[in-house]
């Protein structure tokens, strides 16, 4: 698995902006998905007690998308590298939408160990068993994986260098 990029208008949830009518996931290895094409086959969505995951959830089911499974920590602690592969195995998704992390950002600075296990160490292990199972991984990151110094609105490609802990995780989550 690897980064993937969405590219097409987005649509407004509540509080989400997001894409997927039209989308095209791209994976480093150049796999190319059409989420629309996605309405019959196995979605996983992780981090669905939260904001972004809840709203993927919701719109996914208000899309006519029929099977997906919403999950968070209390059905899978994605710091468990066996309990990952268990489950994603036994599941066998097609994509994953990965969008649990620890997102507490001040808070992270105390916490750095567990900040790095879910959003580092939690995101290496989905991808490695997407891998495994062939699925497509998405994984939402933030913008906060760049200094902040920028006078635009940054871009995939810019040069990352976050300056806490919460950004520093999320980057190396991408770079898994």
């Amino acid at each position: 698995a690897g980064a993937a990029r969405l590219t097409a208008m987005p649509w407004r949830t509540g509080r989400t902006s997001i894409s997927m009518n039209e989308t095209r996931i791209g994976v480093r290895s150049r796999k190319r998905l059409h989420l629309t094409d996605m309405k019959n086959r196995r979605i996983l969505v992780t981090g669905a007690n939260g904001q972004l995951g809840y709203d993927v959830c919701r719109e996914l089911g208000e899309r006519g998308y029929r099977d997906y499974r919403g999950i968070d920590k209390e059905e899978l602690d994605i710091t468990d590298e066996a309990a990952v592969l268990r489950y994603i195995t036994a599941y066998r998704p097609a994509v994953v939408l990965h969008n649990a992390a620890w997102t507490a950002v001040d808070k992270a600075e105390e916490m750095p160990e567990q900040v790095w296990a879910v959003n580092a160490l939690g995101t290496k292990y989905i991808a490695e068993a997407c891998k495994q199972v062939g699925a497509v991984m998405l994984y939402i990151s933030t913008d906060y994986v760049f200094p902040g110094d920028g006078e635009r609105y940054y871009q995939p490609e810019d040069k990352k260098g976050a300056l806490g802990t919460y950004g520093r995780t999320k980057s190396a989550g991408e770079d898994f």
